[in-house]
């Protein structure tokens, strides 16, 4: 059966592509022919003449994938905006179609799929009226929700799963990263889950030896192996 993940933030810069990396990179360690994408990248740079998605090259070098650049993020942007609005300003239409096919040619190839969003649920990604959140739907993939484990992460990763669930998505569960006080992302860990009955995949700290923008994976797989628990996604989907 195929299977894959969508994976969302609470916002932007909680650390969604270092966590789609990690994740990729541990499930390729176990054997696992798994598969990453990041649909539609904005704020892409400028490498050999094209845009890039640092994020993408980041998830395939972890999890040694051989697909094409082209392929794993299919729409490059050159504007630090949300998806549709960095589209218009490049006079570009992000056609879901376009996408879609993209999606399905490489799910046909690997086992599970890693879909990395862009922000969070609530982005513009083809325009005003079709977020993030639609594409999850249309593609009807479950969601991983990457927050912080600091102040105001409770509210707003509450916010991000009941919202979630009211569209009727599934919510896999949620990651804390880049927490550098675990008791406290612990404490917070655990009134969310009381609140929304979504389960707490691990809580993940900062590492200074991974960077996206120079593609360092540092000791990002070998920290994943340990703090995050893959199992209830795998046993889950």
């Amino acid at each position: 059966m195929k299977r894959g993940f969508f994976i969302t933030g609470t916002d932007t810069g909680v650390g969604k592509s270092v966590i789609t990396a990690g994740l990729a990179g541990v499930l390729h360690q176990q054997g696992i022919d798994v598969g990453v994408m990041k649909p539609v990248q904005s704020g892409a740079k400028w490498l050999d003449g094209r845009l890039v998605s640092e994020d993408a090259i980041l998830a395939m070098k972890a999890a040694f994938i051989k697909d094409s650049l082209e392929e794993v993020s299919p729409i490059c942007l050159e504007a630090p905006l949300a998806p549709a609005l960095a589209a218009q300003k490049a006079g570009y239409v992000i056609e879901l179609d376009t996408l879609t096919k993209a999606y399905q040619k490489l799910q046909e190839r690997h086992e599970i799929m890693l879909v990395e969003g862009a922000g969070g649920l609530c982005v513009p990604l083809l325009s005003n009226k079709f977020l993030v959140v639609h594409l999850v739907k249309y593609w009807d993939l479950p969601i991983i929700i990457v927050a912080r484990g600091s102040l105001g992460t409770i509210n707003h990763t509450v916010l991000t799963i009941e919202y979630a669930h009211k569209l009727g998505l599934a919510v896999a569960g949620f990651i804390f990263n880049g927490c550098d006080n675990c008791q406290e992302a612990e404490t917070n860990a655990e009134i969310i889950r009381e609140i929304t009955g979504v389960p707490l995949l691990g809580i993940f700290p900062w590492l200074d030896d991974v960077s996206v923008e120079s593609s360092s994976l540092g000791s990002l797989v070998e920290e994943m192996h340990q703090k995050i628990d893959l199992s209830l996604l795998l046993g889950g989907n």
